[in-house]
């Protein structure tokens, strides 16, 4: 007889006064937990996504399960929040988790895929990325593609051509 996957969650959480815990050995290279859904084909969920709908229901799609505490190992209902990746990000330099590009960069947090950028952000942009090259690879890098993406309002790509140096040739 096998255990349900509710059972195989619990049996890898520890509850602290503080924060529920995933002590199981199965984690991203962040510290986020992964609940296995199934042998095959090894189908995984983020535990702490897991408890979200345990306790709260589905999550909607594109919606992100966030963490007040800080902790991606933690699990516990009351200390998660639903929101967007731009929600996370502003939570991140709220919290100082991430340092703050200076305010005359920051635009309004829509994406725009056609936006156009000043001299002074393409150079940032590439300092901010060149910054953490040298980084090792077990190092969360908040200044990646995607993030940068998400922190200048524009899409992926865009950052990629930018870092890339295939459009803004000019800035140096």
């Amino acid at each position: 007889m096998t255990n349900t996957l509710e059972q195989r969650f619990w049996s890898k959480v520890q509850k602290t006064d503080t924060c529920w815990l995933w002590i199981a050995k199965d984690k991203t290279d962040f510290g986020y937990g992964q609940l296995r859904m199934s042998q095959r084909p090894y189908q995984r969920v983020r535990a702490h996504r897991f408890s979200w709908e345990l306790h709260h229901g589905p999550i909607p799609e594109g919606i992100e399960v966030l963490h007040h505490c800080d902790n991606p190992a933690c699990v516990r209902p009351d200390h998660l929040f639903l929101g967007t990746q731009g929600d996370n990000n502003r939570d991140a330099i709220t919290k100082e988790r991430r340092p703050l590009v200076p305010e005359s960069l920051r635009k309004s947090w829509e994406r725009n895929p056609r936006r156009q950028f000043s001299d002074d952000e393409v150079r940032e942009i590439r300092r901010l990325y060149e910054s953490q090259r040298h980084w090792p690879r077990n190092i969360a890098r908040p200044y990646s593609l995607k993030g940068l993406a998400q922190l200048f309002d524009t899409s992926f790509e865009e950052i990629a051509h930018i870092v890339n140096h295939r459009v803004y040739k000019n800035v140096t």
